[in-house]
């Protein structure tokens, strides 16, 4: 009680996201889906391969008359490129 924003985790690994539900007063909440092994293309030398890479999938609930989609969408996109740019390896 007396937030305004949510997260969400994955109730498990096999779940690839969840939408929450806004409840008032909260204005947004974001889902963190499990992060998966996936194949993937890289660029190396200007050359295109397949390799194996991680993703997770995000979502972001929002009330519209709070916060405007360009808004909301610009958010979840600097969450991704912070999230793209962490070294986990070095986290453990």
């Amino acid at each position: 009680m007396g937030c305004t924003f949510t997260i969400v985790g994955a109730p498990s690994e096999n779940t690839l996201f969840t939408e929450p539900i806004i409840i008032q007063p909260e204005v947004a909440a974001l889902s963190v889906g499990a992060v998966r092994k996936v194949p993937v293309v890289v660029v190396k030398n200007g050359k295109e391969t397949v390799a194996p890479g991680r993703r997770l999938v995000l979502g972001l609930s929002f009330d519209h008359r709070v916060c405007e989609p360009v808004s909301a969408v610009n958010y979840l996109e600097r969450v991704a490129e912070l999230l793209a740019g962490m070294d986990l390896e070095s986290e453990r």
